[in-house]
């Protein structure tokens, strides 16, 4: 495995970006859960691959459609969710720059951000939670998000 990516994966649920600031009020799954689904639930209301959803007064973005491990790749400035595939990811940062150009891109939300977003697992409350990752330190203000997907590597 490259040791440049830290992966972070998820226990079957979407994974979350949310800013730093007010990382500490994603409630997550309560205890209640299933009967009250919390933030957790409004997370995995999302439909398609991205959406945002309102953490603690600041947008956060999900990544939904379906559980995938994923990185951020600082050079590319984009996340890459891995759909199918192995634990080999040595060359990927090449493979991203040879893919870019030729994927289908979906337009997404606009999300306004201000300062670093944290990635990780949205089932867990995030003071517990695993793998997270301080995954990107966007510009401030507007981010266009999109979504995309490259169907065959050949």
């Amino acid at each position: 495995m490259d040791s440049e990516n830290s992966w972070v994966t998820s226990a079957g649920g979407p994974l979350i970006l949310i800013p730093e600031s007010v990382c500490y009020q994603w409630a997550a799954a309560p205890c209640t859960y299933p009967d009250n689904e919390g933030d957790y639930g409004r997370a995995c209301e999302v439909d398609g691959y991205v959406g945002l959803i309102d953490v603690g007064g600041a947008q956060s973005l999900v990544l939904g459609d379906m559980p995938a491990r994923t990185t951020f790749l600082p050079r590319h400035n984009v996340l890459v969710r891995e759909i199918a595939g192995g634990e080999d990811d040595a060359g990927l940062s090449d493979l991203v720059a040879n893919l870019i150009p030729r994927v289908e891109w979906e337009t997404g939300p606009t999300w306004t951000v201000s300062e670093p977003v944290i990635l990780f697992d949205s089932l867990p409350i995030h003071r517990d939670r695993h793998g997270g990752t301080p995954a990107h330190r966007p510009p401030n203000g507007r981010v266009r998000d999109r979504g995309g997907v490259h169907r065959n590597l050949q």
